[in-house]
Formats: C-alpha cells, structure tokens, sequence
C-alpha cells in the first residue's frame, strides 16, 4: 500500500565551449514516497533538496553572469489512474524554490546575487498500450518560471529576460526494449 525510497545523486553538467562558466558540479537528496490509494489509483509526492555549485572556468570569461551556483528545493505532487488495463494517465504539480548562492557583489553579478526564483509546472500525460512493448501517449506540460533578482533597475537588469513562461505539447510512440 506504500513504500518510501531515499536516493542521492551527483553529476556533473559541462556546458559548451562558449558557456564555460555554467559547467557545474551538483548534488541532490530526493524523498519518495508512493501511496496506493485504490486499485487503480496510486499517488506520489517527491521531495528534493539539490545544490549545484559553479566549477566553470568563471575567470576566463568577459560575461557578467558568472556564477550561476544555487540551491534548489523541489515537491512534486502526482495521481496515477490506471483507467483501463492498456490506458494509464497521470496529473503531476511541481513548485520548486530556487536560491542564488553566488558571492559575487550585486555589481558584478546582477544576474545570479540576491536572485530568488520560484519554478512550477503542470504535467498532464496519457498513454495507451498498443502491445507490450509498444505505447502510444499524448501529454500537455504548462510550466512558469518567476524571477526575483536582488535588483531590477533598467540600467542593471531587465527581469523580464530571467523568467518565463511555456507550454509544450508531446504525441508519440514509445518502444521498450
């Protein structure tokens, strides 16, 4: 009826050439905890705490953004139905917090010191089992992404570049191997 699962992990992201100093090195502890609530119903809640610090060639570069280092709290929210023994959809929220931690001045890193983001998302999915190896799915995704900078004068920053908002649908075919 539940089950609980603790996982750590690190990776290393390296950007590029031309964007160096994003290379990162990241660590993250995620809580998963999974509930059937029904026969054909199961929820899940995701947890996660991650720091991803800046190992880029940061000196190397003329660019101001440099320091994109952070820490990130994430939960997740997310119902499964099985409605039918071949077609399965899920529902899924997400809100994650997002905290600079660059020490660079506000002066020279308008982009990263004192920022506060917030990310959400909604995920719709829904995929049908054509044979067993073989499924068809649709899926919707709307996501937004606030950003706080320290400072937002015109002549510093224009906060309307940092955040954004999506919308991304997806129609395909899966093959399991």
């Amino acid at each position: 009826d539940m089950s609980a699962m603790i996982q750590y992990f690190y990776s290393v992201d390296d950007y590029n050439g031309d964007f160096n100093e994003y290379d990162t090195g990241s660590y993250a502890w995620r809580l998963y905890l999974r509930k059937d609530f029904a026969d054909n119903f199961t929820g899940r809640i995701y947890g996660e705490y991650a720091r991803e610090d800046a190992q880029g060639d940061i000196a190397a570069t003329s660019r101001l953004e440099s320091d994109p280092s952070r820490k990130i709290w994430k939960v997740d929210l997310r119902g499964t139905w099985d409605i039918t023994s071949r077609l399965q959809m899920y529902l899924q929220y997400g809100i994650w917090f997002i905290d600079y931690t660059t020490g660079h001045p506000l002066s020279a890193d308008p982009y990263h010191a004192g920022r506060d983001d917030i990310f959400q998302h909604i995920d719709w999915y829904t995929a049908y089992d054509l044979t067993k190896n073989i499924k068809a799915f649709l899926s919707y995704q709307y996501a937004v992404k606030d950003a706080e900078p320290a400072s937002s004068e015109l002549g510093v920053l224009d906060a309307a570049i940092l955040g954004y908002e999506r919308h991304q649908v997806s129609l395909g075919i899966k093959y399991t191997f």
